[in-house]
C-alpha cells in the first residue's frame, strides 16, 4: 500500500494549483458590491451583542480579513456573519 501511495505522488495524481496562483505584486481581483443589497445588515442578537465581534463583521464585510483570536471569543460567529 505504502509503494501506492508514493507511486501516485510520484505520478503527479494530485493536480497543481500553480495555475490558479496571482502574481505576488498583481491586486486581488475587484468583486463589486450590489448596492442594492447593502441598506440591510442582518447581525445576529439571540447572544450578548460584543462590540469586537461586530466591528470585526463589519469591515470583514468590505475587505479581505484574517481574525486571530484566541479561543473561544467568537470566530466562528463572524465567520457565520460574514
Amino acid at each position: 500500500l505504502n509503494r501506492d501511495v508514493q507511486n501516485s505522488h510520484s505520478n503527479n495524481a494530485f493536480p497543481s494549483h500553480s495555475h490558479m496562483q496571482r502574481a505576488s505584486d498583481e491586486p486581488p481581483p475587484f468583486i463589486p458590491i450590489d448596492n442594492t443589497l447593502c441598506h440591510e445588515w442582518i447581525y445576529p442578537t439571540n447572544k450578548e451583542v460584543r462590540e469586537y465581534q461586530k466591528t470585526i463583521s463589519k469591515n470583514a464585510l468590505l475587505h479581505n480579513t484574517l481574525v486571530v483570536l484566541p479561543t473561544g471569543l467568537g470566530k466562528t460567529l463572524i465567520a457565520a456573519v460574514v
